[in-house]
């Protein structure tokens, strides 16, 4: 599950960084935001929770922690673009991009911490070795 989450939230920024509109198009000559840092950090935090994300997937134990540390560093970015964007009412489409950011990297984030916390090891009572043999 935190595998598949972090390759969504890796989707979502790659897609926002290359297809979704940005300040520059849709902002109007006066009165623009400075631009975030969402703008430019989408395209490297995207990929690389791609790649955390595929190992993940793949069965990676050490991929949780990585996606947690990476989704928080999302999340924080597109934190900052929802804030930047407040208040920008002809914005509104960059606003919603970053918004839906926030809450797929806080999804992310809280999946990762779950894969880091469980555990798939057999109980000693579980492990097929501890059969009782009868001869």
């Amino acid at each position: 599950m935190a595998g598949g989450l972090t390759l969504l939230e890796a989707g979502w920024l790659l897609y926002s960084y290359f297809y979704a509109p940005t300040i520059v198009v849709s902002c109007p000559a006066l009165g623009c935001p400075a631009p975030s840092i969402y703008l430019w950090a989408s395209l490297p935090l995207g990929v690389v929770l791609l790649i955390v994300g595929a190992l993940g997937l793949w069965g990676a134990s050490f991929a949780y922690a990585g996606g947690a540390a990476f989704s928080v560093v999302a999340l924080a970015v597109t934190g900052q673009a929802v804030v930047a964007l407040t208040g920008y009412p002809y914005l509104s489409a960059e606003s919603n991009q970053a918004m839906i950011g926030v809450v797929l990297a806080a999804l992310a984030t809280a999946g990762n911490v779950a894969g880091m916390r469980t555990r798939s090891d057999l109980a000693e009572q579980a492990n097929p070795m501890n059969l009782p043999v009868f001869g």
